[in-house]
């Protein structure tokens, strides 16, 4: 899970140097053959680019559909989680009264635990959810 805003390009080069390295040779490879050696049966029909291009818009065009869907679902699922927190809270506070003077401070710690124990507990929840999700 991404919790900064800024990527720095060190992390990105961490899980793409693989794939990176793999399609630097498979391009220098084609190039080389194509362009030093002449190996003119690697050129394609401009009909079949087309293709293959107008396939790969409409897969990308889904796939991202997709992923904004699942982002603004977490996104809903996570005001809920805050929004129901925050009347939790408040309820805690409003409802767990003492009055007695005596009983005040031990009634606030009381208060600091179950809301400190609450907060701890939504970012597990979440992460459950999303691991029941995938």
């Amino acid at each position: 899970m991404l919790i900064q805003r800024n990527l720095k390009w060190s992390v990105i080069l961490q899980y793409t140097w693989k794939s990176l390295l793999y399609y630097l040779i498979l391009s220098v490879t084609v190039y080389l053959l194509h362009d030093h050696f002449t190996v003119f049966h690697l050129h394609l029909p401009f009909s079949t680019i087309t293709a293959m291009s107008t396939a790969l818009a409409i897969f990308l065009g889904f796939k991202n559909n997709n992923a904004y869907d699942r982002w603004w679902e977490a996104r809903i699922v996570w005001g809920l989680l805050v929004n129901y927190s925050r009347a939790w809270t408040r309820e805690i506070i409003t409802m767990i009264i003492s009055s007695y003077e005596e009983e005040a401070a031990e009634v606030r710690t009381l208060q600091h635990r179950l809301v400190y124990r609450h907060i701890a507990f939504v970012p597990r929840c979440a992460s459950y959810a999303q691991k029941i999700r995938l």
